[in-house]
């Protein structure tokens, strides 16, 4: 007997694959058009270590461990050899180094509501007798501000900039209130600049192409250490940004700071790479540079000073990067101790994330609590390489970063 051709099985097949494409466009239709998710080492304990084999010397292996818990945070040793680490301080030299620039956001029309005033008001005027001295403004400066100051620059700055109204040589609280914000910080970027050792940031770098052709082999090697050890997606780290090498000389430092903007999807914001930073998109989202891990290198040993600092490592999930005590615990140059604290070792890498990941495995909001610096070298110098992994969530995913080295090649990688 011949069999009856079974129409219904015949027909269900293409009604499933419809139900199950239009199921994986609905569950994450960024993957569905090439963002593959993105990884995040899962930091189990404090203290937890691992041990990873490194992918060019398969008997020779890494330990990772957990420094933080929430945001994780983690060490791992000998990330690079000590030949490795004077072969990158050589490329950076021989590329020229630059004074580095703090990477703070521009305002140029700063205001304040009263009850800022009031608020900043009561941590200045710390003796309570509702005037403000030179000193009690040196050290409100150094604290809030981390600006250096000392009595006669005050003095100058009131004088230039007609804050003491009454020339008594204090201010009260009217004087302060209606000091012109904009201009104070003109005059603190003239005194920095003059003493660059009281700046934000007080160091140089370099960059230095980790792909394309005639990529020098130690760079390229370490990334492809990145890759293995993070699980990150190829694309996301062959289109991210070249290495950045930093130098600190004596008393050089970095106070605290974001590597990443301050990114939320409900901020009609969107993740793009550095050339497009503050770019205006098509449906009027705005870009922000969205660098979701950094991993840091130390590239020798500090002889005193130079730590590593996450003051907030410890804060919980809802902490805002505003108020006196924040101002007071960013400044590195005037404390060193607080939240996770970690000491230069030469070949040591040290691993966070500033973002955390939404539902789908895409890069979330940022995670205020890695706020972190470079504390001051007390003596010698200080030698670091960075890594920043960004993301561009746009149609321009797989095209490079403008301070990455090559356009990402579908063709030649096309493996996620």
């Amino acid at each position: 007997m011949r069999m009856r051709p079974c129409f219904s099985s015949v027909l269900i097949h293409p009604f499933i694959m419809v139900v199950v494409l239009l199921l994986f466009l609905l569950l994450d239709h960024r993957l569905a058009f090439g963002h593959p998710p993105l990884t995040r080492l899962e930091p189990f304990e404090l203290g937890h270590e691992r041990t990873i084999a490194l992918p060019e010397i398969p008997s020779r292996s890494v330990s990772i461990k957990t420094l933080n818990v929430d945001p994780p945070i983690f060490a791992i040793e000998n990330f690079l050899l000590p030949n490795e680490c004077q072969h990158i301080i050589r490329l950076a030299q021989n590329a020229g180094l630059e004074t580095s620039q703090a990477g703070e956001p521009v305002n140029d029309d700063v205001t304040m509501e009263d009850s800022d005033y009031e608020e900043a008001w009561k941590a200045w005027d710390t003796d309570g007798d509702a005037q403000l001295t030179r000193a009690e403004i040196v050290d409100g400066m150094r604290e809030f501000t981390q600006t250096v100051l000392t009595e006669d620059d005050v003095e100058r700055m009131f004088n230039e900039l007609g804050m003491d109204e009454n020339g008594d040589g204090t201010l009260d609280f009217d004087e302060f209130k209606n000091a012109n914000i904009n201009d104070m910080d003109g005059f603190l970027d003239d005194v920095e600049e003059s003493r660059p050792v009281f700046k934000t940031r007080y160091s140089r770098q370099a960059w230095l192409n980790q792909g394309g052709q005639d990529v020098d082999v130690v760079l390229e090697t370490l990334r492809e250490r990145l890759l293995h050890v993070t699980g990150l997606p190829r694309v996301v780290v062959e289109t991210s940004e070249s290495l950045q090498v930093v130098h600190y000389d004596h008393r050089g430092h970095y106070h605290c700071h974001m590597d990443s903007d301050h990114y939320s999807p409900s901020d009609n914001m969107t993740c793009c790479h550095f050339d497009r930073r503050d770019e205006t998109l098509g449906n009027g989202r705005r870009c922000a540079l969205c660098r979701y891990l950094t991993l840091l290198y130390y590239l020798n040993d500090v002889t005193l000073g130079g730590a590593t600092a996450f003051p907030f490592a410890h804060a919980n999930a809802t902490f805002q990067d505003s108020g006196p005590e924040f101002q007071r615990l960013c400044n590195l140059s005037a404390q060193c101790d607080s939240g996770v604290v970690v000491t230069p070792k030469m070949g040591t890498a040290v691993l966070w994330y500033s973002h955390r990941l939404d539902d789908g495995g895409q890069i979330g909001e940022i995670d205020l609590r890695t706020y972190h610096g470079g504390c001051d070298v007390l003596d010698g110098e200080k030698w670091i390489a960075n890594n920043w992994i960004d993301v561009d969530a746009t149609e321009n995913f797989y095209t490079r970063s403008e301070r990455s080295d090559s356009e990402y090649d579908t063709q030649t990688h096309s493996e996620l």
